[in-house]
């Protein structure tokens, strides 16, 4: 099957590693926009978005802030933009997020790195 070009061009690579949010570890991430409130569990997360899962969708393009909590870390995301939406969730990309909360997000990663096993 024949990919049309523009398309293709539309699609822009990952930048980073996405790490599957490993079983017994809970994630959440609540925030939104100017509209109803946003909540759901991170089951992806990555230095440049992650996908949640959340029964309430905005549609793609839509920018929101969030606050995302795990036991021992949180941090917030200044402003992220809605790239995926499907029946489980979104995934949204991080579009800003200080240094600080950057730090804590990379902190973040590496202990789930040591949860997951090497494949």
């Amino acid at each position: 099957m024949k990919v049309d070009d523009s398309v293709a061009r539309s699609v822009k690579p990952r930048r980073h590693q996405r790490i599957v949010v490993p079983e017994g570890v809970t994630i959440r991430v609540s925030g939104g926009d100017d509209g109803q409130p946003v909540a759901g569990i991170a089951t992806v997360i990555g230095l440049d978005g992650m996908f949640f899962r959340t029964s309430t969708r905005r549609p793609i393009g839509s920018v929101m802030r969030l606050l995302v909590e795990c036991p021992g870390f949180s941090f917030h995301v200044a402003q992220c933009m809605i790239r995926s939406v499907n029946d489980h969730g979104m995934g949204a990309e991080f579009t800003a997020i200080s240094e600080e909360d950057q730090l804590e997000l990379a902190k973040l990663l590496l202990q789930l790195r040591v949860r997951v096993p090497p494949s």
